[in-house]
């Protein structure tokens, strides 16, 4: 984690207010077995790399920040570290907002949810500015409740919001290959996926800070 600060000490934040975008996540290996991780998390991790060549081409009013977090499974390790220990030229008081773009590949039912506007109503209009220019089902939900069903605390954006940061979470709802050695990437309708991702730049586009 520390060679992240080396990374983003060579970076220029060239606004006042930024967005962080990111996550990663991923099971690894356990018991012997591969768990590769197609859906969860290669699918985010490959969105937020496209997402940062798009904007790097067309900026937005705001800086905006990709981080791959480490260690999510094991505890949020990465994203509480990150938080906690800000690499220059980033200061806490600058992140204005956190998407946090998760598992976003397979749903039979072609849903994806976007969690955290229970705690952060105001940010409706994004969901609503976005909604009509997706062939996806955009949900909202997740986000009360408790154990698995409220997901405000089980990936990486709740490092944010336990620093008044708010967020909004986008990802499926689990499939039968979740955290399993058969999560390989030739179950992954690639077509939705595009749409997905697509759905996240549109998200990113849709925040005003």
């Amino acid at each position: 984690m520390r060679d992240a600060h080396r990374t983003f000490a060579r970076l220029r934040i060239d606004k006042d207010e930024i967005v962080a975008i990111g996550d990663s996540q991923h099971v690894w290996i356990r018991n012997e077995k591969i768990y590769h991780g197609a859906s969860d998390n290669a699918t985010g991790v490959a969105c937020i790399l496209a997402m940062a060549k798009y904007f790097k081409r067309n900026p937005l009013p705001w800086s905006l920040i990709f981080v791959a977090f480490d260690r999510e499974e094991s505890g949020l390790e990465g994203s509480l570290y990150f938080t906690d220990h800000l690499p220059k030229p980033i200061q806490l008081s600058t992140i204005g907002f956190n998407l946090n773009v998760d598992m976003i590949a397979r749903n039979d039912k072609n849903e994806i949810f976007a969690c955290g506007l229970y705690c952060y109503p105001s940010f409706m209009y994004a969901i609503n500015n976005t909604q009509h220019q997706t062939n996806v089902k955009l949900l909202m939900g997740h986000d009360v409740g408790r154990n698995r069903d409220n997901w405000t605390d089980l990936s990486d954006h709740f490092a944010f919001y336990k620093k008044n940061i708010p967020f909004l979470y986008i990802g499926v709802e689990d499939h039968p290959d979740y955290h399993q050695p058969s999560d390989t990437y030739d179950k992954i309708d690639f077509a939705t996926y595009i749409e997905n991702c697509n759905l996240a730049a549109l998200l990113a586009k849709a925040i005003k800070l």
